[in-house]
C-alpha cells in the first residue's frame, strides 16, 4: 500500500496473510524524519501544504493563526519556542503552558560569565545547556575564544583558557548549533598604586592654610559661646600669632 500526499487522518495497517512474509510499513513525514519500521500498528499521517515557504503548513498556520503571515521565527506565546518549533512539536504556538510540549534545547550559560587572570594564568569554564523551560537537556557543546589564548577541551560540558600572554578582554563561546553563550575572560598585569608628596617649598603654604583653617573655626566657636567684639578681637589675635608662626 502507497499513499502520496495524504490527508491528515489515522491509517491502520495490518500485515496480510500467509504466504506473504516479511512486510513492513516506513513512515516518513516531509521532512524525512527517521521514524520506526513496524510489522502493524496504526499510523498518523499529516499532509502538507506550504504554499509560503516557512516550513509549516499552511492549514496549521491558518487554524492557529487565521493567515499566514508568520513566518514561523517569532515565538507568539513567549514560552522559549519558535513558531516553527511548536509546529514541528505539534503544540499549541499561541498557548505558553501547553502541557504537551517536548523540551527543546534553547539556552547555554556558561559559568563563570566573567573572570580575571594574570598573563600567564588559566581560567576553567562550564556550559548549562537547558530546554525552554529552564531543565538541564543533553546537547554536544564545541568551545572557541576570540584571541588572547587557546581552550582545552574544545568539546564538551567543561574547558580551561589558557593565556598566551596577551593582556585584554577575550570573549569565550560555548555552542552547540544554533544557540551559543558566552563568557568573558580579562588578563590583565594588576592594577597600580599612585603616591605623591609635597614639595619643601610649598609645606609651610599646606601648614598655614591648615592652621587658619582651624582657628577659624574655633573662633567662630568662641563668638557663638561668647559673643560681643573682645571675643572676636581674641580669636582674631591669636589665629594671627598662629598662622605667622606656621609660615
Amino acid at each position: 500500500m502507497k499513499l502520496t500526499d495524504a490527508g491528515w487522518g489515522s491509517y491502520a495497517w495490518t500485515v496480510p496473510d500467509a504466504p506473504a512474509t516479511d512486510c513492513r510499513v516506513s513512515i516518513s513525514d516531509y521532512l524525512d524524519n527517521a521514524a520506526p519500521v513496524q510489522s502493524a500498528g496504526t499510523f498518523e499521517i499529516r499532509g502538507v501544504t506550504d504554499s509560503d515557504g516557512d516550513g509549516m503548513d499552511d492549514s496549521w498556520e491558518m487554524l492557529h493563526f487565521g493567515d499566514l503571515t508568520h513566518d514561523g521565527t517569532a515565538d507568539t506565546d513567549g514560552d522559549g519556542l519558535t513558531d516553527y518549533q511548536e509546529f514541528i512539536g505539534g503544540t499549541d504556538p499561541n498557548d505558553p503552558n501547553d502541557p504537551t510540549a517536548s523540551p527543546v534545547f534553547t539556552t547555554i550559560n556558561v559559568a563563570p560569565a566573567t573572570a580575571t587572570i594574570a598573563p600567564d594564568g588559566t581560567q576553567d569554564f562550564a556550559a548549562e545547556t537547558l530546554d525552554q523551560y529552564g531543565a538541564p537537556i543533553a546537547a554536544t557543546v564545541s568551545w572557541t575564544v576570540d584571541a588572547g589564548g587557546a581552550v582545552s577541551p574544545t568539546t564538551g560540558g567543561s574547558t580551561t583558557f589558557t593565556s598566551d600572554g596577551s593582556t585584554g578582554v577575550f570573549t569565550i563561546t560555548a555552542s552547540s548549533g544554533s544557540v551559543a553563550g558566552t563568557a568573558v575572560v580579562e588578563v590583565t598585569t594588576g592594577g597600580s598604586a599612585r603616591f605623591g608628596c609635597v614639595p619643601a617649598s610649598m609645606r609651610g603654604l599646606v601648614a598655614g592654610g591648615v592652621a587658619l583653617a582651624l582657628f577659624a573655626f574655633l573662633a567662630a566657636l568662641l563668638w557663638r559661646r561668647t559673643g560681643g567684639q573682645t571675643a572676636g578681637r581674641t580669636a582674631g589675635r591669636t589665629a594671627g600669632r598662629t598662622a605667622g608662626r606656621a609660615y
